[in-house]
């Protein structure tokens, strides 16, 4: 199998240039939405009211399926995973660099992924930091992002990993407190990704709850139901009116995603519901203060909304990392195709069904090759060929067990999921 290809490049785009930096930093917290500390860092408060073009240095990692692109000057950020089968940009690779302030030091941007720590939209989110890549004796290829933040003196490594013949990407973000004081410390993951007509975010088939922090209508907290709230489909964005915090309440479940309808493409985030409970949702809304924000963001590219996952429920909590203490995150991104929604998803492969007159409808796409799976139904063997090239249909008599398993071709378990699951237990506040 080839191994992952690595190469440097260029990538141009219209730019909203910030402007200069205060040249007198805050030194008391104050500044910015989160009113936290900042110095030695200044603040940039304004940008250029016109675009002009800017170069940025590019890193890109390549297999048979996905092309990953890296910005260092960007704090690192994965800026494009690129869907090869489906021809399609799976992030929202913004067409400019079009600044909102809502950074910790206000200069902030709506694309790709990034890493929040220790705080929100952190200090270096818009500006150059230390990257390298790695090559393994497997043929994958990790590209590693690094900080360390000046006014805490914690750090955070962010490693993005493709292997050959897989149609996903793992990433695993260290956090440490070199420092001989405890301090306080915020962590989410921050995905963008394009809303088209018919785009819907799904939570496991068990999810009868979400939490909010603010939904249909301004100022909401609390409880929803989900799917459906008060009679609207609460999962398909164009029904979010204003700007929306949906968090995923199954503790026991490690995935959630998002579905486009008309394109029939999508993306699952799988990690340990364990060390990863936090998965968020986010939408500007669409109504006219949403908007707004999409224009205010970007010129061409659309709405987007975002995925987010953390080791926090929500994010009205923050934790203390101690003297010398270090926390591992670990996830992963499967683009997916042909599926028709997501019911089931690990890091093998993502799963959709529909029961309909005593049929089950199921298929099945792999995250990479499965030659000769067994998938048992009722006791019963289905001998599949599984691949990330296509997703496979089945249709059987609906199976009077509701567990499904996944086997490889040496009969070890791939994965095992319900049709039917219980509504899950509502995690705590």
């Amino acid at each position: 199998m080839k191994a992952v290809t690595m190469r440097e490049g260029v990538l141009e785009l219209p730019s909203y240039q910030p402007g200069r930096p205060d040249p007198e930093p805050p030194l008391l917290p104050g500044f910015g939405q989160n009113h936290l500390p900042i110095y030695p860092y200044p603040t940039i408060e304004w940008f250029e009211k016109r675009p002009s073009p800017r170069r940025l240095r590019t890193v890109e990692l390549e297999n048979e399926y996905l092309l990953l692109v890296f910005t260092p000057e960007l704090n690192g950020r994965l800026y494009r995973l690129y869907d090869k089968l489906a021809g399609a940009e799976v992030l929202y690779a913004n067409s400019e660099l079009k600044p909102g302030l809502v950074g910790l030091r206000g200069v902030w941007y709506a694309t790709g992924i990034e890493v929040n720590f220790p705080s929100s939209h952190n200090v270096t989110t818009a500006e150059e930091i230390a990257c390298r890549v790695l090559l393994g004796d497997d043929g994958s290829a990790s590209f590693v992002a690094w900080d360390i933040e000046a006014t805490s003196g914690m750090a955070w490594e962010c490693t993005t990993t493709l292997t050959p013949g897989a149609a996903a990407v793992t990433m695993q973000t260290r956090l440490a407190n070199p420092t001989d004081l405890p301090h306080r410390y915020y962590f989410w993951v921050n995905a963008a990704f394009p809303i088209h007509p018919g785009s819907r975010y799904i939570f496991p088939p068990s999810t009868r709850r979400i939490f909010t922090e603010a939904g249909l209508h301004p100022g909401e907290l609390g409880y929803l139901d989900y799917p459906i709230h008060r009679g609207c489909d609460i999962s398909r964005f164009e029904n979010l009116r204003h700007a929306s915090s949906h968090f995923g309440m199954t503790p026991d479940e490690g995935f959630f995603g998002l579905h486009h309808e008309h394109q029939d493409t999508g993306v699952a985030h799988v990690a340990d519901p364990h060390l990863v409970p936090g998965r968020k949702i986010w939408s500007w809304g669409f109504a006219a203060d949403g908007q707004l924000w999409h224009e205010a963001l970007s010129d061409s590219s659309g709405p987007y909304c975002e995925v987010q996952s953390g080791p926090f429920r929500s994010q009205i909590e923050y934790r203390a990392l101690g003297p010398g203490q270090e926390l591992l995150q670990r996830e992963h991104w499967l683009p997916l195709r042909g599926l028709g929604g997501l019911s089931f998803a690990n890091e093998s492969f993502a799963a959709a069904w529909t029961a309909e007159s005593g049929t089950l409808g199921l298929r099945l796409l792999a995250a990479r090759s499965l030659p000769r799976a067994v998938l048992v139904v009722d006791g019963r063997e289905h001998r599949l060929d599984l691949s990330p090239d296509d997703a496979v249909l089945l249709e059987l008599p609906a199976p009077e067990q509701s567990r499904l398993r996944l086997l490889d071709a040496h009969r070890n378990l791939v994965g095992q999921f319900d049709l039917t699951p219980p509504p899950a237990r509502t995690a705590p506040r």
